[in-house]
């Protein structure tokens, strides 16, 4: 896999430091824990976070904006996928305690598959090629499919490997959506 070079968001180490400082299920700490283990008040835990469920969320997209809004631009597919299960490997226990297995309610992976699918609309736009209803109907079914092949990853403990996670998926994206942002190297 090449290298990336990723500029980092404003207020990103503040956001690592108290994603870092959940040290046991979500549910079971309050903000008042979490400002506590990380060293900060609650005032800077919530400049940059709404609330406790929303650390998830914030890496989920950060992840988001730094492999997958960069397929078709500077990463290929398989890049882009592995990137991605990878910066999700690298905080396994974090989102081990964040996410509730059983309980991923329907709006958050909606959510979940319209960032997806904006991104690669964009990346797709981008290339000035026109999302007809064709490429809308493969955009939206690719990404409701994406999300739910992240969730069963996670729910398995990340069982497989980024490298064998990201070959996987990138063989179930629609062949007129993969050749829309393939490398033109």
């Amino acid at each position: 896999m090449s290298h990336h070079f990723i500029e980092l968001p404003d207020g990103y180490k503040m956001r690592m430091r108290i994603m870092h400082a959940v040290d046991r299920p979500i549910r079971e700490m309050t903000v008042e824990a979490i400002c506590e283990k990380a060293g900060v008040s609650r005032q800077t835990f919530y400049n940059h976070f709404p609330s406790r469920r929303d650390l998830a969320l914030w890496y989920s997209s950060f992840c988001d904006e730094h492999t997958l809004r960069e397929i078709g631009r500077n990463m290929t597919w398989r890049e882009g996928f592995e990137a991605y299960f990878e910066l999700l490997r690298r905080e396994k226990s974090f989102l081990e305690y964040t996410l509730d297995r059983m309980e991923q309610r329907r709006e958050e992976r909606l959510t979940a598959a319209a960032r997806v699918e904006s991104h690669l609309r964009e990346a797709v736009e981008g290339r000035g090629i026109c999302v007809d209803s064709e490429m809308g109907f493969y955009l939206r079914a690719f990404s409701g499919m994406f999300v739910s092949a992240v969730s069963d990853w996670l729910n398995s403990g990340m069982s497989k490997d980024p490298a064998t996670m990201a070959r996987y998926v990138e063989a179930c994206v629609p062949a007129k959506l993969h050749r829309a942002l393939e490398s033109d190297a």
